[in-house]
């Protein structure tokens, strides 16, 4: 597959600047694969969807994701580091279909959240009002609709771990250790915002350059980013950027 080119990552970088999460996401999907319609992807698990953006960020920026958090208990912070190929390949799995949870003996049909449900809880109070409606919107199909007011906190909790099993992808997280104070805990990984983050760092990068050498040779941006980088760096040595 091609590379993406410079001038792309900064068209999408100036279109995402304005939308919000929900949007963001599926510029970034459609920008990894321009030829599937978006509809696709909004209808699709949200484990695929991250598999996407994962595969993304390996054209993009390699096969490392490296990020930092803060310890809960003593604020130090935490460095760490995985290799998206091993992410991917736990996510393998079902991956669509109807997937059954037990509950009290019965097994209770459900279907794995896609990015359309996550964008319609968007804003739905506190992340665990937004979380619940998330799965009330999964729970039961057609044929055998479940009556969600009459589920038990456990029956909640058994048809989120059905679904997670299904999807593995779908929610990321990261065991960490502090060496401070030897705290452990799961720190989540938000996909979208990671490589959002690492587009508009390379974007705001890019730019600079295209600054500097419009600057100084009143070369225009379409020009600049048609150079190769060996070239570039060559003109920016020149005037000492």
């Amino acid at each position: 597959m091609e590379p993406l080119s410079e001038a792309t990552l900064l068209d999408i970088w100036d279109a995402g600047g304005t939308l919000g999460y929900h949007q963001r996401a599926l510029l970034l999907l459609r920008l990894g694969e321009p030829e599937t319609a978006v509809e696709h992807w909004l209808d699709i698990p949200v484990g695929r969807s991250n598999d996407a953006l994962l595969r993304l960020h390996q054209r993009m920026f390699g096969d490392h994701l490296t990020s930092v958090a803060a310890c809960p208990d003593c604020d130090q912070l935490i460095e760490s580091s995985v290799a998206i190929d091993d992410l991917l390949a736990q996510g393998k799995g079902p991956g669509s279909g109807t997937v059954f949870a037990t509950v009290d003996g019965v097994r209770v049909p459900c279907r794995l959240p896609t990015p359309r449900d996550v964008g319609a809880v968007i804003g739905a109070g506190t992340d665990a009002e937004a979380a619940t409606a998330l799965l009330a919107r999964c729970i039961g199909d057609t044929e055998r609709p479940v009556d969600t007011d009459r589920l038990s906190p456990e029956a909640w909790e058994r048809i989120e771990q059905a679904l997670s099993a299904a999807d593995p992808l779908a929610s990321i997280g990261f065991l960490l250790q502090c060496e401070a104070c030897d705290r452990r805990w799961e720190a989540p990984f938000d996909v979208v915002s990671f490589l959002w983050e690492a587009c508009s760092a390379r974007a705001g990068r890019l730019l600079v350059q295209v600054h500097s050498l419009a600057s100084a040779y009143h070369w225009t941006e379409a020009s600049i980013l048609r150079m190769s980088q060996r070239r570039r760096r060559f003109y920016l040595e020149c005037i000492g950027t």
